[in-house]
């Protein structure tokens, strides 16, 4: 029997599995909710770390009475 291979991206795949509807389609969605929930967990953190550190900096400068040249962005 002939087969045909095509090349898809990641985010394809993703998207392929993820509309199947069998046991292993509904694993996909499981699989790709946990991860993306993981995801803004770990993004909630590391947010709130940023900010306290910009925070934390911006009391030592002005503690010190230095001022940075250099303005970051740190999530405000």
């Amino acid at each position: 029997s002939k087969t045909t291979e095509y090349a898809i991206t990641i985010e394809m795949a993703k998207e392929l599995a993820m509309v199947e509807n069998t046991e292993k389609g509904r694993m996909a969605r499981r699989y790709f909710i946990q991860c993306e929930s993981l995801a803004k967990a770990f993004n909630h953190f590391y947010q709130e770390q940023i900010k306290e550190l910009a925070t934390r900096l911006d009391k030592t400068e002005k503690l010190i009475g230095i001022r940075s040249k250099t303005v970051f962005n740190y999530g405000k």
